[in-house]
């Protein structure tokens, strides 16, 4: 399962707000990225999404006159083109928070869990544990009644993503992240505030993507090939919708462990064959090879026809790979001066 990743984010703080108010999308979102806004609000607690936003503990973290709240949706293209999400909730109050763009996150199941909410009046604003997988984001956060700075976070392994008060000092929040790298249990996370004052604090943790099933089908794996241009045939599925990229090995014997010899394709000879990729949007084959004298870089366009050397060489070429966006394609070498 692969890791969600914080991409980019949106900071909330307004003040007297009218009723809806709206947050511009995080830079770069796209369709399917996870959009989680963690945001703390003064005095009449009562907000809602205008755009669809699930509120993950259903009612918010709600203390006697200030909440804290963590709003999320998986966004869409018609987000993308309205390019803001809107809340509303009562005019006259603060809010302060982050709307994040998160990837990587299980489209069909983003969220894994939520905490206990815990609603007090202390210095000491404590976000209840969470049990979770492996490789789930975690965030722990608290929203404060006001602004009793400064706030700083007891618990260690915690990394401060958000420490910060509404523009008028009525409200504040801090929120903290972990990726979880074993399961169980996350703990409990202590705040602390400078005066005794309500508070209202939780955890959520990120589902992370799905792995894909994928198989060979043709040839099999691990076959002989007696053609230069073989098809390859994969099946593949992905829960979350995602669009799949392959990678192949190849070699002269099928233990994949072969360094001697030479390999000839459409007239081009390596004397000993290190790494291949291919652009998924263009089909152009990309090859490295090392050697004693001279590796060489060679290019099949649109993945027929001859491959042509690239005049790029070094004495040990150990990889390639190429970002099919934009066509970059990166090499490193190997040996005491590799790069």
């Amino acid at each position: 399962m692969a890791r969600p990743v914080i991409e980019t984010y949106r900071d909330i703080n307004v003040a007297a707000a009218a009723t809806p108010f709206t947050v511009t999308l995080p830079t770069g979102t796209v369709a399917g990225n996870l959009l989680l806004c963690i945001m703390s609000k003064d005095d009449d607690p009562a907000v809602v999404s205008n755009s669809g936003m699930v509120d993950a503990f259903a009612g918010g973290l709600i203390g006697g006159d200030y909440g804290s709240y963590a709003f999320w949706k998986i966004a869409t293209a018609a987000d993308i083109t309205t390019g803001s999400v809107s809340f509303s909730g009562d005019s006259s109050e603060e809010y302060v928070g982050r709307l994040y763009r998160i990837s990587g996150v299980n489209a069909t199941n983003p969220i894994f869990a939520v905490s206990s909410p815990n609603v007090s009046s202390s210095t000491s604003p404590t976000a209840l544990t969470l049990t979770a997988p492996l490789n789930v984001l975690v965030f722990a956060f608290f929203g404060a009644d006001t602004a009793d700075t400064p706030y700083s976070i007891v618990t260690g392994g915690w990394s401060s993503n958000l420490n910060a008060t509404s523009s008028d000092g009525q409200c504040g929040i801090v929120i903290a992240t972990r990726d979880a790298t074993t399961a169980g249990a996350t703990g409990s996370v202590v705040f602390s505030t400078n005066a005794a004052d309500g508070w209202a604090a939780g955890q959520i943790a990120i589902n992370g993507n799905a792995a894909p099933t994928t198989a060979l089908v043709s040839p099999g794996d691990t076959n002989d090939v007696a053609t230069v241009n073989p098809d390859l045939v994969f099946a593949g599925t992905d829960a979350d919708g995602d669009e799949l990229d392959y990678q192949v090995q190849i070699d002269t014997v099928n233990s994949f462990d072969s360094q001697v010899g030479s390999w000839t394709s459409a007239g081009a000879a390596f004397t000993a064959w290190e790494g291949i990729a291919v652009n998924r949007l263009t089909h152009d084959v990309w090859v490295c090879s090392s050697s004693i004298v001279s590796g060489q870089v060679y290019k099949q366009t649109g993945g027929v026809g001859s491959f042509v050397s690239q005049g790029l060489s070094a004495d040990q070429y150990a990889g390639i790979a190429v970002n099919p966006q934009n066509g970059d394609v990166y090499l490193c070498t190997a040996g005491a001066g590799g790069t």
